[in-house]
């Protein structure tokens, strides 16, 4: 796996409901005013895991190695997803070092978000600097890739129920975003 992400930061100049604008992005993202309140920052980026695990996962899919293909998918999937979080903390750690709430990540494709927006996004903030390109369809490539925005700003609102933060065990973390909900132990422990 290889990493990589490319963020792009712009002051909001409107919001209005669920629609906002910042530089040449212009989104309305179902729910958007409800969950993140007022921002007056926004956050596009473009995360992938690179090609070679897809290109190993073919490989295995070619020799009739189903189920380690298909695991190995799973792996790349759960990556993808972990890198992106990963960004989006050292997002909220940007925000905090401004004094800023970062709100939630919100991808199009989720919820009632129309996949099409990605289209906006990549006009926005570029995946060709870590080799991620889009199709007519939307569809990534490579396919361990995603897109989300985020939100920032004195008044946003964090939506804990999806919060790591609220879920996570690491009880004195320096980026802790929300109080943990609960202790999370491993049932062996």
């Amino acid at each position: 796996m290889a990493p990589q992400a490319v963020v792009r930061w712009a002051a909001v100049r409107r919001q209005e409901g669920d629609t906002l604008e910042a530089d040449e992005l212009a989104l309305t993202v179902p729910g958007l005013a409800r969950s993140w309140g007022r921002i007056t920052r926004v956050a596009a980026v473009v995360c992938t895991i690179g090609p070679a695990l897809e290109a190993r996962v073919a490989e295995l899919w070619a020799a009739r190695e189903l189920p380690l293909a298909v695991m190995l998918d799973s792996v790349g999937s759960g990556a993808v997803e972990s890198l992106a979080e990963y960004v989006n903390d050292l997002l909220c750690q940007e925000g905090l070092a401004l004094g800023l709430r970062v709100t939630n990540r919100v991808s199009p494709g989720y919820g009632a978000w129309d996949v099409a927006d990605q289209r906006r996004l990549f006009a926005f903030c570029p995946g060709a600097p870590i080799g991620v390109t889009l199709n007519e369809a939307c569809f990534m490539t490579p396919e361990k890739s995603l897109t989300f925005i985020v939100g920032a700003g004195p008044e946003a609102r964090v939506d804990h129920y999806f919060s790591q933060c609220a879920r996570c065990w690491m009880r004195d973390c320096a980026y802790r975003r929300v109080p943990a909900g609960r202790t999370v132990r491993r049932p062996d422990a």
